[in-house]
């Protein structure tokens, strides 16, 4: 497994260079996912799809094509549903 991370400041194109490489990949044969932390929600936009079905599949990914999965996930609500998970690791850090 290869894990790519695309970062940097807001409006320089992280969503439209990972989208672009994760076609790619998923084109030339690797099961590829998709995930933007992003709270835009554009990967909607750029795979031309109804907002409601990122919406209905809420944090759940969804198939594109044979190789090609995208997910969007929403950090607050994920923080807010595994706080007592966070809260014990960042203790574990502070307290060592």
């Amino acid at each position: 497994m290869r894990i790519i991370f695309f970062a940097g400041k807001g409006g320089v194109g992280k969503t439209s260079v990972a989208a672009a490489t994760g076609i790619r990949a998923a084109e030339i044969g690797h099961k590829t996912l998709i995930m933007s932390l992003d709270m835009a929600h554009s990967l909607s936009d750029i795979f031309d799809l109804e907002r409601n079905l990122l919406d209905q599949n809420r944090g759940k990914p969804i198939k594109i094509n044979k190789n090609l999965w995208i997910q969007e996930i929403d950090v607050q609500e994920e923080i807010e549903k595994n706080w007592g998970d966070i809260h014990k690791y960042i203790s574990l850090l502070l307290n060592t």
